[in-house]
C-alpha cells in the first residue's frame, strides 16, 4: 500500500472512529502542532463526546498549553467514564500515569516535597450513579525551609 492509499484509508476510518482523532491529536501535540490537535479534538468530540481517549488527548493538549489543572480535570473525566473498567486495562493504566505526570507539574512549582496522587474507584450510592470519580490529591507536603 503506498502513502496515498494509506492516507485515503485513514481518512475513511477517521470519519466513523473518534479514537483515530484522539490518536491524531496526541501525535500532533507531541510534534508541537497544537492548533491542529485542537481541530482534531473538535472533530472527534463532535462524533462522540464520551470517548475517553479524546479526553486523554485533550489533557495532553492542555498540558502542552501549560494548563495542568484543566488537564487533570480532563483525565478525571476519562477516568470517570472508565469507572467500571478493569484496573489492568492498558488505557486505564495510561490515564493513571498521565494523571501522576500532570499532578507533578501542577504542584511542581509550589516548593513542596512531593505530591501523592491516588485515583479512587467510585462506589455508586444506593439509588443513583456516583459522580465522585477520579483523582484525589491525598498528600501535598510543603517544604518549610
Amino acid at each position: 500500500m503506498d502513502k496515498k492509499e494509506h492516507s485515503v484509508l485513514a481518512g475513511q476510518l477517521s470519519i466513523a472512529v473518534p479514537q483515530v482523532y484522539a490518536e491524531t491529536a496526541t501525535g500532533q501535540v507531541r510534534s508541537g502542532q497544537l492548533d491542529a490537535a485542537e481541530q482534531s479534538l473538535t472533530t472527534g468530540f463532535r462524533l462522540d463526546p464520551s470517548e475517553p481517549l479524546l479526553w486523554l488527548a485533550k489533557a495532553r493538549l492542555q498540558q502542552a498549553r501549560d494548563m495542568p489543572r484543566l488537564a487533570l480535570a480532563s483525565v478525571n473525566y476519562a477516568l470517570a467514564i472508565w469507572q467500571d473498567a478493569d484496573t489492568h486495562y492498558i488505557f486505564y493504566q495510561k490515564a493513571l500515569a498521565l494523571a501522576e505526570e500532570i499532578a507533578a507539574v501542577a504542584f511542581g512549582s509550589c516548593d513542596c516535597d512531593r505530591v501523592v496522587v491516588r485515583v479512587r474507584k467510585p462506589h455508586p450510592p444506593v439509588g443513583g450513579p456516583c459522580d465522585d470519580a477520579g483523582i484525589e490529591i491525598v498528600r501535598h507536603t510543603v517544604n518549610r525551609r
